[in-house]
């Protein structure tokens, strides 16, 4: 109830869920990794002899999406133009340590 009156708006934690399977969408994750990240259950034949895991895509996903929370934050305190680039996923965007080797996402 504090959260409510303070904010102005019912909050539900479920609320960031979806607004970040919503802004990864966006930025142009695919659907599949999004619905990973949020585990959901995936149905159909595919999803019984598909047993990859997934690990990489998901954690370029988490990735670009704390760049994205970064730049929407540092927009809240100094504004940028609107010329500025929204952050892209791409794996140039979104570097892993040198050990670690990044595949490239099929489009």
């Amino acid at each position: 109830m504090a959260l409510r009156r303070t904010l102005g708006f019912f909050f539900n934690p479920h609320d960031l869920r979806r607004t970040a399977a919503s802004h990864m969408t966006g930025m142009g994750i695919p659907r599949l990794i999004v619905s990973k990240l949020l585990n959901h259950v995936e149905t159909g034949i595919t999803a019984v002899y598909d047993r990859y895991s997934y690990d990489l895509e998901k954690q370029r996903a988490v990735r670009a999406w704390g760049c994205e929370i970064e730049r929407i934050a540092s927009e809240v305190e100094a504004p940028r133009s609107l010329e500025s680039p929204t952050h892209p996923y791409l794996a140039s965007s979104v570097t892993a340590s040198p050990s670690e080797e990044q595949p490239v996402m099929p489009h």
